[in-house]
């Protein structure tokens, strides 16, 4: 009888251990799935901002040039006005942080794609200061289009390898493959 009491303990907790890593590795298998899914989002959107970047800086590489061109005391507001600027996205990234999903991304992803997104909001807040300039001021110097140009199209670059180097660490995790560190 004591055997008999001892064999169903024994079977009632190599029963709750079981489903307890059941229940475990289901939760796992769930969170991987969302963070697949989140980082599958983050990766649409730096395509489209990879493509909206390479888009416009050939267009202000050109709007330079034609900066450089003008005498020194041209009044540039209408080339202010019509600057074109990237409209960059970061709602795949506001996600993904508000939900914690960064947590289950291995470090050297989550580096990079925060040294990404800072540089992106560092171009639109650069935006926001030209938008301010152009609405706010008559008249805009030459010199001062040319710096704000010139700032743009760094940004930009800077942005272009950015997007280069964590596009495919994106593609690597959202394939399931392992990244290393």
């Amino acid at each position: 009888m004591f055997k008999g009491f001892i064999l169903e303990i024994f079977s009632i907790v190599i029963s709750i251990l079981l489903a307890l890593a059941v229940d475990r590795w289901r939760q796992k298998r769930h969170r991987m799935r969302i963070t697949k899914e989140l980082a599958e989002n983050i990766l649409k959107e730096l395509k489209t901002n990879l493509n909206e970047v390479k888009k416009l800086t050939p267009v202000h590489e050109n709007t330079l040039n034609h900066l450089n061109d003008l005498p020194e005391d041209t009044n540039v507001s209408s080339i202010a006005m019509n600057i074109e600027l990237p409209d960059i996205l970061s709602s795949a990234w506001e996600v993904t942080k508000s939900t914690q999903g960064l947590t289950y991304m291995p470090l050297s992803l989550v580096t990079q794609l925060s040294k990404t997104y800072y540089v992106q909001n560092f171009l639109q807040r650069l935006e926001e200061k030209v938008f301010d300039i152009v609405f706010t001021q008559h008249t805009i110097s030459r010199l001062s289009m040319k710096k704000i140009v010139t700032n743009i199209l760094s940004l930009e670059k800077q942005l272009l390898l950015k997007y280069y180097e964590i596009i495919p660490l994106l593609e690597t995790f959202v394939s399931g493959n392992q990244l290393k560190g």
